[in-house]
This record gives C-alpha cells, sequence and structure tokens, in this order.
C-alpha cells in the first residue's frame, strides 16, 4: 500500500463532530506531511470556518488544501485562495429558496453560502433569530464569521453563485421538490446539503488526482457520513471508523475500531500509512 493522498473528512472524522481537531492526530499528520505525503480536507464546512485552524495545528504545506461545501469550492490554505469552485447556478438556487414561500415548508430555513465567502444567504419565516431554536442551525453558526443577506431583501436581485445550501427544520415533500430541480443532495437526520448537480465529495477528489497526478490506488479516503460515500467508493483505499455509518462499513478496504474522539485518523495513519 503506498499512499500517496489522504483524503480527510472532518466533522466526526478527524475533527470532533461539530469541533475541531482531535489532538492524536495531528502528529501523524505532521509525520505524513513530512514525508510528502499529501493531506486534503474534504468536508462540507465552510472553508473558513474558525475551528478549522489548519495553520494554527501546523498542518499546511505549500499544497495544502480544504475542499469545502461538499466540492463546492477547493482552497488552497497557504495562498488564502479558491483555486477551483463548482457553484450552484443562480437560477436553480433561487429555486430553492422560493420553496419558503409555499405554505408546506414554512418552518424550513434555508441557508446558503456564496462565492463571497464572508456572505451567506438566509430564507426563513421566524420573527428572529432569537426565535431559532433547532440545535444544528445553532451549530452551524459557529462555521460562519461574516454577513448575512436575508433573501425576502434580495430576491429581486439575485444573482449570487453558491458553494452550497442548507435545509433545516426538514418537512414533508422537501426531498422530491429537490430533486425536481435536480440538484445533488445529501440527507441526514437534521439537514440537507444541496450542491450542483454531479458535485459531491467524490467530484473533488477526483480533481485533486487528475490536478496532482495522483493515481487512484494511491489515494486512502476517511470518513464517517452520507456525504463521504462518494469519495470513499470512488479511492483506492476506503477507510471506516467504528462511528461510521453501516453503508460506509459496508465498502470500506480497511475497518479501524476506534471512534473519531478515540483517534482512529491518527491510528491509521500509523499503521497503514507510516507502517509504524
Amino acid at each position: 500500500m503506498d499512499i500517496k493522498l489522504i483524503a480527510l473528512d472532518m466533522d466526526g472524522t478527524v475533527y470532533y463532530r461539530m469541533g475541531e481537531i482531535v489532538p492524536s492526530n495531528i502528529p501523524p499528520l505532521h509525520a505524513a506531511i513530512a514525508q510528502g505525503i499529501d493531506v486534503a480536507i474534504v468536508t462540507g464546512r465552510p472553508v473558513l470556518a474558525p475551528p478549522n485552524k489548519l495553520k494554527k495545528h501546523g498542518l499546511v504545506s505549500d499544497k495544502t488544501v480544504i475542499v469545502g461545501y461538499n466540492g463546492g469550492c477547493i482552497y488552497h490554505v497557504e495562498k488564502e485562495e479558491v483555486i477551483h469552485s463548482n457553484p450552484i447556478d443562480s437560477e436553480m438556487a433561487k429555486k430553492v429558496f422560493e420553496l419558503i414561500e409555499k405554505p408546506e415548508y414554512s418552518q424550513t430555513i434555508f441557508w446558503g453560502y456564496v462565492d463571497d465567502l464572508k456572505q451567506s444567504v438566509l430564507a426563513h419565516n421566524f420573527k428572529s433569530e432569537d426565535e431559532i431554536i433547532i440545535p444544528v442551525y445553532k451549530a452551524e453558526k459557529t462555521f460562519f464569521e461574516g454577513k448575512y443577506l436575508y433573501f425576502k431583501d434580495i430576491k429581486d436581485n439575485f444573482n449570487f453563485k453558491f458553494f452550497k445550501i442548507l435545509a433545516f427544520n426538514l418537512q414533508p415533500g422537501l426531498v422530491e421538490e429537490l430533486k425536481k430541480i435536480g440538484l445533488e443532495f445529501s440527507i441526514s437526520s437534521q439537514a440537507i446539503e444541496i450542491n450542483a448537480p454531479g458535485i459531491n465529495k467524490k467530484f473533488a477528489v477526483e480533481w485533486l488526482s487528475k490536478n496532482w497526478n495522483v493515481s487512484v490506488e494511491n489515494i486512502m479516503a476517511i470518513g464517517d457520513g452520507s456525504n463521504d460515500l462518494p469519495m470513499i467508493e470512488y479511492a483506492g483505499v476506503g477507510v471506516a471508523m467504528k462511528n461510521s455509518i453501516q453503508e460506509i462499513k459496508d465498502i470500506a478496504q480497511i475497518y479501524i475500531d476506534l471512534t473519531n474522539e478515540e483517534g482512529a485518523v491518527g491510528e491509521v495513519i500509523n499503521q497503514y500509512v507510516l507502517k509504524k
């Protein structure tokens, strides 16, 4: 096994869920980077989410990227710039936000990350932010420091490119509406993550493979959730952890009997990449 690129999900994998990096993962990652192995973070998070802190932990080489928004954009950490993007078409995005105007989705919340990394678009029918007590929505707000634009104020001048749209407080029928619009999406019990057609974590890892000239068999991918399935299926070496969903465990080449919080990522790197 000759791993040249490690693609890592953040939440519930190399990081605590909705938190910061699991400390025991840092030394193995340092060692891998020192050996010239490329490490790419492939996440649903915004690329500038405050908890990311790759530079703080010394996890940056001249090639380090964060693939954010499930493949919506690829951000070069050292250069601090987007090097590739796959935005949702503005008209398709507007159809998603307009669902808030239908009575059956009046309690749904839509949140869109746009190509201006310091702006987001929100749509909801709550009278104030204080009324919203949805935990996953509040957690998402810790990932973004910037300006919120409200759909009702900008819908007549709606010309944004969206890297990802989130739906919270899900209502029956929403999935069928998204299918009609023709967007890519992944579903959890608390949210739907929406991307441009054909854009997911597999697309991002495939882009890295081609642009960094790394063969698929030399790529390791590690993740825990439904949005990780495409890249784990694609990679030559897919890894499941104790806390990974069953669908990932069913297709992974490697299973590690540790959770993310127990340092599963670091252990996999030590055993199979550094061969300690």
